[in-house]
């Protein structure tokens, strides 16, 4: 069989006999990172009173910030909300800026992407854009393992490649010796496949399949190995079953000769009369299938799955101690051909941009303990109530210093927040043109009134001092009328607004943003993670009654201006009943 390569040649084909039925582990990005959280998850997530706070006040820190001399201007740095052609922002095409067609553009989705990002969407998210965690020592055993199991099946031999269609022939080339090998042998491990479904291109490798000689049809197994000694969690067993599901999903699609030949040469971007490399033509003759051209093997390829049988409804995952590769236990279940697919098409719903990432159930929130997430992730807990009675307890004094009695306000106060480059500035100061309420940027007013203590260097921005802030504007917010622009909120009395805004941005648009600013390393780190993990949100939802919480698109201009239109209408509606 050969070794199809994913990325880079050179590549290798291996011929193969069968001795003995292997045990498979995870893959690199499943098992060893689900153990590791797992573990961790036995203690609970400590009561930190900070955990909100501190990544927004990281976001905070950044609104002082200098951005770079000469950087193209966003809409938020021109104040400009008109929709004319020289306008920074225009309307974006979600099709383009999908992950799909920015990170598995000509290569599809694998069946990892898919269980990954049932495991957790905004852990995907997150890889995606800031990369894989390295490899941790659990992993590294794990593909030592591997390597050994599948040596116990096959031999491999290298195979040079000089063109895509070189890559692709190798696939094909490996999937026909295996669907052989299993016919004649009965077993076969590591099998390359791809298909169309869900009207996606999908690619994996199977880690085992098993024919009964008595009984016509293809047994599907995965074992994975394990770090405890027990049985995972249900959340970890579902992941592997959506694994193997999907497996099973994409091999009877072959077997029932559900393979779009003109589709899969436009999707990939090949050639089907290119000529094949001298190797992988010698090696097909070799192998009973001599094959000029791609085309020719993929004819070949459908043919085999032709003469395939079905995959068993019963599938099967094994766990093996990863210490001495004794079994844990075994989980056998039934195909859900309705539950696999709703899944996939869920997944497909983050890929193409129809949504964005969803986070984790409550009870899973365990997950966000991955490496080097695990500080990051947890910040998306709530806001202890102690903090929010600290709070009240602040406002209560200001209040009473302040004349204790209410005083009925004549015209609301509106806070607009949002992480750094989602549009406040623009959207406050346009708003205030519409309704001649007073604008205040608190950038602006701490830098003026020097309402800060010092500059932290390692953030590159002034550290507000929060007392002197809302000293400072006590009594114009006691007047009404005002819109206050910030990047959060939790320390303003929950007294002095009416309406709080929060204004998100796709994650990919906000980045260009901030990289146009000038925004680097752990600056640009930090305002991403609080857009990911839409921080500021759930900030606004602890600090405010949700009554009067609003999240509003910000993508662009046209959403701008719909934002401003939304809430003058708010405003007026207001005064009226006041």
């Amino acid at each position: 069989m050969a070794e199809s390569p994913t990325r880079s040649p050179p590549p290798s084909s291996t011929s193969s006999t069968a001795t003995k039925v292997p045990r498979e582990i995870i893959s690199e990005e499943e098992m060893a990172l689900i153990d590791a959280a797992f573990a961790s998850a036995a203690a609970q997530f400590p009561r930190n009173q900070r955990s909100i706070q501190s990544i927004t006040r990281l976001s905070k820190r950044t609104l002082l910030g200098c951005t770079a001399t000469g950087s193209s201007p966003d809409i938020e740095d021109s104040g400009r909300v008109g929709g004319s052609d020289s306008s920074p922002l225009k309307k974006r095409n979600r099709g383009l800026d999908s992950f799909l067609h920015r990170f598995r553009r000509n290569r599809g989705l694998s069946v990892t992407d898919i269980t990954a990002t049932e495991w957790c969407e905004k852990q995907m998210e997150f890889c995606l854009l800031f990369g894989k965690p390295e490899k941790t020592k659990a992993m590294k055993a794990g593909s030592a393992r591997h390597v050994e199991l599948e040596e116990e099946v096959i031999k491999r031999v290298k195979v040079h490649v000089s063109s895509n269609e070189d890559v692709w022939a190798l696939k094909f080339v490996n999937f026909i010796i295996g669907a052989n090998q299993l016919i004649f042998d009965g077993l076969t491990r590591e099998l390359p496949i791809v298909g169309f479904v869900e009207g996606i291109w999908m690619v994996g490798v199977i880690d085992e399949i098993r024919m009964s000689e008595s009984e016509r049809y293809a047994t599907l197994v995965d074992t994975k190995t394990r770090v405890q000694a027990k049985l995972p969690s249900e959340p970890q067993q579902r992941n592997g079953r959506l694994q193997l599901m999907c497996y099973k999903h994409l091999w009877d699609s072959l077997v029932d000769d559900k393979f779009p030949v003109q589709k899969f040469f436009d999707f990939f971007s090949l050639n089907p009369h290119c000529i094949l490399s001298a190797e992988i033509r010698e090696t097909t003759a070799k192998s009973g299938f001599a094959s000029e051209t791609l085309n020719d093997l993929v004819r070949y390829f459908r043919n085999s799955c032709c003469q395939l049988p079905h995959a068993q409804g019963l599938l099967t995952l094994r766990y093996e101690l990863q210490a001495d590769q004794s079994l844990i236990g075994d989980d056998e279940f039934a195909y859900d051909c309705e539950w696999v697919k709703g899944q996939i098409k869920s997944s497909l719903e983050f890929w193409i941009g129809e949504r964005e990432a969803s986070y984790t159930s409550t009870e899973e929130r365990w997950k966000c303990r991955f490496y080097i997430w695990k500080s990051t992730l947890s910040r998306i807990a709530k806001t202890p109530t102690s903090k929010l009675n600290q709070r009240v307890r602040k406002t209560a004094g200001r209040k009473a210093q302040n004349g204790g009695g209410k005083k009925k306000r004549e015209k609301p106060n509106i806070l607009i927040t949002g992480t750094p480059g989602t549009g406040k500035t623009t959207t406050a100061s346009a708003l205030a043109e519409a309704t001649q309420f007073r604008h205040i940027n608190i950038g602006d007013l701490v830098k003026e009134k020097n309402l800060h203590d010092g500059w932290d260097d390692q953030f590159d921005c002034y550290v507000i001092n929060e007392d002197l802030v809302c000293d400072e504007l006590e009594d114009l917010m006691e007047e009404g009328g005002n819109i206050v622009d910030y990047h959060g909120g939790d320390f303003f009395p929950q007294r002095w607004f009416n309406r709080v805004v929060v204004l998100q941005t796709e994650n990919s648009v906000l980045y260009d943003r901030l990289t146009k600013r000038g925004y680097t390393g752990q600056k640009l780190t930090n305002n991403i993670e609080c857009e990911i993990f839409q921080v500021l949100l759930e900030e606004a939802k602890e600090s405010y009654p949700e009554e009067i919480v609003v999240a509003l698109r910000s993508d662009c201009v046209d959403d701008i201006n719909s934002n401003v239109a939304t809430l003058t209408d708010w405003v007026r509606s207001w005064s009226c009943q006041s």
